[in-house]
């Protein structure tokens, strides 16, 4: 079997409760939708190597309608189960044309893809620790935040550099984690909170189309985070957040979302206001300013 899944607590909360519901040899390949070996990678490989295979793919919606051709492949000439869960917006067509190759598509928004997988392979009850661990990753994947621990299961998920890391801590504690990570989380908790509360105060604000839009770099530590601050905490509508490699988050008010388009394509007050951060970023920091390292 092969998980192809996110890097996030969520993807590895999910990795973690398929790989032990099947009991077997498992190869678990995380992606990140920024990192230098993405989706389209896997699949090339795939297409390539893999035949009469269980795939399953978690926690993140395809947005390339290229990739459906190499999915219909691998389902039908070279027999592999294709099963995606997933809790992100897709495109109707895309969905559509990916159940026509084949595809096994469990899509719902109201869960996190962990608590999606869990209900939808229940054939036997998870132990209650993985019952709890599918609730805590839903905690903070859905921001409910009303489990201190969902903060820190996330946090540790960004600390594994091998996605077994914690997949086994998980399978063996769930959400209650042994005080040697518990020790890690809060170390790298306390760099990104201070990364987190420059980025905020070092937003810039406009008024746009009567919407407050707040927009600022952020060089390290949570840009949801960042996000959820400036849009629910600090009420501007719209909250930019540039990120080290180049992305860009856009978060809007929980009450009153204005239509902004495609994520990927924000508009070009959006874009104007990018430049404008990242040419002042670039220039000279008079002493004592923190330095620019992303």
């Amino acid at each position: 079997m092969i998980i192809i899944t996110h890097t996030d607590a969520d993807g590895l909360s999910s990795a973690a409760l398929v790989a032990d519901y099947f009991d077997e040899d498992v190869i678990v390949q995380p992606i990140d939708y920024n990192g230098a070996f993405r989706f389209e990678h896997v699949l090339e490989d795939l297409v390539e190597l893999v035949s009469e295979t269980p795939i399953w793919i978690l926690d993140f919606a395809l947005d390339d309608p290229g990739r459906v051709e190499d999915l219909a492949y691998l389902a039908d000439a070279q027999d592999c189960h294709i099963v995606w869960h997933d809790h992100h917006q897709w495109d109707d067509d895309l969905v559509a044309d990916l159940e026509a190759a084949g595809v096994d598509l469990r899509l719902d928004e109201d869960e996190c893809t962990a608590s999606l997988v869990r209900d939808e392979i229940r054939l036997r009850d998870y132990d209650a620790h993985l019952e709890d661990l599918a609730e805590c990753t839903k905690d903070i994947d859905l921001w409910i935040k009303d489990d201190p621990r969902s903060e820190r299961l996330n946090v540790f998920a960004s600390l594994v550099d091998d996605p077994w890391e914690y997949i086994d801590v998980v399978l063996e504690h769930g959400p209650d984690l042994p005080d040697d990570i518990q020790e890690r989380i809060d170390e790298r908790l306390e760099r990104d909170r201070d990364l987190e509360e420059s980025a905020i105060e070092n937003r810039t604000a406009y008024d746009v189309g009567g919407y407050s839009v707040a927009i600022t770099y952020v060089r390290g530590g949570r840009s949801s985070q960042i996000g959820n601050d400036l849009v629910e905490e600090l009420s501007h509508d719209i909250a930019v957040i540039c990120k080290p490699h180049g992305g860009v988050g856009i978060y809007a008010h929980s009450t009153a979302r204005p239509s902004l388009g495609a994520t990927r394509s924000p508009p070009s007050w959006v874009a104007a206001g990018i430049l404008r951060l990242r040419a002042a970023k670039s220039r000279p920091r008079a002493s004592g300013s923190l330095p620019h390292t992303g």
